[in-house]
């Protein structure tokens, strides 16, 4: 029968009457805690070699009036051959609020009979118990053996990487890890896990690429084990131009021959491909349209639409320094057609693709411009400025004063190759003369601005004027005749011969030379009086010779 809450709490007494004489004796309850739990075992090792001392310690909870006793049961306990193979050590320790109540189990020189389970209970209580599993080796082994697999194969670029091997072994080993063949360093890159034998590089680089050796040694026993991890690293293919075209705009000129290069590195080495996408006539940027034709030496052998002659295709391999890298060259026989071509680097794993912008123009430099236009008061002027097409789509006019000219005082044209803009002027006066300043931009891009200049001269209209009189020649037979009309005037005079007032003919032996008249073999019915008459819209003036022949 379980005593209720009042008994415990009050006194107790003891009255006794011995030969008449009254005797009290006062008594305080003590009441019992039933209340425990949180067994635990704690252990200095779970695998032991033969001859090894086992340590195992229980740990049990109460508080309070409470009272625990610890029993081991084990394989050993009863035995007779050792009767002192184990010691059992029990104690309390009094805290507040937690009683702990603790068992001590030591076995010396453990054998293989030492082996298997521990439990640890409460007295007659199977309730509360914990248990552990204790492993005895006859002797020391070491064993090791790759994890999953011992060649690891990743792509540069990858953030961390674990290669590890599995061990068996007893007791635990030591391990030292060293890359092709040298101590491996320990860094913010390398980390080390000698509890789970197993390394982890953060950040992969092709630079890690190599053999990973795990040394393994138990010095105590003699034991050594090596194992080697390869580590591939490969990388996806990379175009060197690519960091260096800035978006930039190139043009070729009609008809010439042009090499383009592709430069890539990877792991393993990149092949490459070409493609050819030529430009839509409706479009003025020459934007890609996903339409390519590929291009291979088998293509070379025919002439493929909408495009322009390939010569070669050729691929080679360069070593700079630990660097391998592969050049591929196209060479264009005639260029003709613009377009985009497009190298491709493949690689097993990835891909890297470069578009260059091929621009076919007949203007050398991108732009042109007369720089001086020369020009007479009353004619009209016309001043021509032209642009590569696709590089630029707009041109402009602007006045010696800086005001850009209006739309319909010019003339454009576009043609496959070039966009032109001619500013006309009509009937000009020296009002107009100064510098005109032409410029040209591409709407997609309007800081890629080029302005060339030309300078309008306006000369006045002079009446023709006789620079040098015409003086008498004589001449042998068969002789050679030159009357070279020296004469000036704006607009150039206009030149006519006359010979004893009729006019002198083109003839054989008989031509003109800008303003020389050359009679190549004189004869006698080639003398005469010569006139040379030079006329513009001024006036008219005139100068004579008298040839006599011998």
């Amino acid at each position: 029968m379980r005593p209720s809450y009042q008994f415990y709490s009050s006194m107790l007494q003891c009255i006794a009457e011995v030969n008449g004489k009254i005797h009290r004796s006062l008594y305080l309850p003590q009441r019992l805690e039933i209340k425990r739990g949180n067994i635990s075992i704690r252990y200095n090792q779970k695998r032991l070699l033969m001859g090894d001392t086992l340590f195992l310690q229980c740990v049990a909870e109460t508080t309070f009036n409470g009272r625990i006793k610890l029993d081991w049961v084990f394989n050993r306990q009863d035995s007779k051959t050792t009767p002192r193979c184990c010691e059992v050590k029990r104690n309390l320790y009094q805290g507040s609020p937690v009683y702990k109540s603790y068992s001590n189990l030591t076995i010396w020189n453990i054998t293989m009979e030492d082996k298997g389970l521990y439990i640890c209970q409460e007295n007659n209580n199977t309730a509360l118990q914990a248990n552990i599993t204790i492993t005895v080796y006859k002797k020391s082994f070491l064993n090791v053996r790759c994890k999953r697999r011992c060649i690891y194969e990743v792509t540069a670029g990858q953030r961390m990487l674990k290669i590890g091997v599995r061990v068996d072994a007893f007791p635990r080993p030591n391990v030292t890890w060293f890359k092709d063949g040298k101590p491996l360093p320990v860094n913010h890159t390398f980390q080390l896990d000698t509890l789970n034998y197993r390394l982890k590089i953060l950040e992969v680089n092709v630079k890690y690429a190599g053999n990973y050796t795990f040394a393994l040694s138990n010095t105590k026993h003699g034991l050594y084990k090596n194992i080697t991890v390869q580590l591939i690293v490969n990388e996806k293919p990379k175009i060197y131009e690519k960091d260096t075209d800035l978006k930039t705009n190139n043009a070729v000129f009609l008809g010439s021959e042009n090499t383009l290069r592709c430069t890539a590195s990877g792991l393993p080495s990149p092949s490459f491909m070409w493609a050819w996408e030529p430009c839509s006539q409706t479009d003025e940027f020459c934007r890609e349209r996903g339409k390519r034709i590929y291009l291979s030496k088998e293509t070379l052998k025919s002439d493929l639409p909408l495009s322009n002659r390939i010569l070669s295709i050729e691929e080679m391999v360069l070593t700079h320094g630990e660097k391998t890298k592969t050049l591929s060259s196209l060479t264009i026989l005639t260029s003709n057609i613009s377009g985009i071509y497009y190298c491709i680097a493949v690689n097993k794993v990835g891909i890297d693709e470069r578009s260059i912008q091929f621009f076919v123009s007949d203007v050398a430099d991108f732009m042109e411009a007369e720089p001086l236009v020369s020009m007479i008061e009353g004619y009209d002027a016309r001043l021509q400025c032209k642009a590569a097409k696709y590089i630029y789509n707009q041109l402009a006019w602007f006045s010696p004063l800086g005001e850009k000219i209006p739309v319909i005082d010019t003339e454009s044209f576009r043609s496959n190759y070039s966009i032109s803009l001619t500013l006309v002027i009509k009937n000009v006066t020296q009002q107009d003369k100064g510098q005109y300043k032409c410029k040209a931009w591409a709407q997609k891009n309007i800081t890629n601005m080029m302005q060339l200049n030309t300078q309008l001269f306006i000369r006045e209209r002079v009446a023709p004027f006789i620079i040098e009189n015409l003086t008498n020649i004589e001449v042998n037979h068969s002789g050679k005749i030159l009357l070279d009309c020296k004469v000036g005037g704006i607009p150039c005079p206009q030149i006519h011969w006359l010979k004893n007032g009729i006019p002198v003919l083109p003839a054989s032996g008989i031509f003109f030379e800008n303003n020389t008249l050359i009679i190549e073999r004189a004869k006698k019915e080639d003398e005469g009086l010569y006139l040379c008459k030079a006329t513009n819209e001024l006036g008219e003036v005139h100068t004579t010779a008298l040839i006599t022949v011998e």
